[in-house]
């Protein structure tokens, strides 16, 4: 059904775990297809935890590959860090079988995070992708121009605001 495309850092071990963690149940479901990390550069820890985690490693520079590849008909792009909240994949399920173009999702910041980093404007909320990125890969390929990041290809787009919530740390 869904193919999730984790956008990862250098020295993200912590981040990429984060996530994963909070996919794994979805994966044994068969609701999440695969699980592809994409990067520019990923230190040996981050690189291990991804390969023994079964996700596919695949370097930036390959993007529009990457979402042609694809084993699901939708793609969830996201960050390392960013954890989705319970009752996402019945939404996002319910978004896909409606054909509900582009989308998005909610976005909280998680209160682990101190408070006046909550308070003033964190830099989460200026990233493209802190909301994640819901798309069919028919929409994906429809978009490509010369797009290299998945932030480039949200360029442009509608994007529907899902109620499914995405939590950053």
């Amino acid at each position: 059904m869904i193919t999730i495309i984790v956008t990862v850092e250098e020295n993200a071990t912590q981040q990429l775990a984060k996530t994963l963690e909070n996919l794994i149940s979805y994966a044994l479901e068969g609701f999440v297809q695969e699980v592809i990390v994409l990067h520019d550069a990923l230190d040996d820890m981050t690189r291990h935890l991804a390969e023994e985690a079964g996700c596919n490693l695949v370097e930036n520079k390959n993007f529009q590959a990457v979402c042609s590849d694809a084993r699901g008909d939708w793609l969830l792009f996201m960050e390392a860090g960013a954890t989705l909240a319970a009752g996402w994949a019945d939404i996002v399920s319910a978004h896909a079988n409606a054909d509900g173009g582009a989308a998005s999702f909610q976005l909280t910041v998680s209160n682990a995070r101190p408070f006046w980093q909550r308070l003033f404007k964190p830099r989460v909320f200026k990233s493209p992708l802190a909301r994640g990125l819901l798309i069919s890969k028919r929409q994906a390929r429809a978009n490509f121009k010369s797009q290299e990041t998945a932030a480039e290809l949200m360029r442009g787009l509608a994007v529907k605001r899902l109620r499914a919530k995405i939590i950053r740390a």
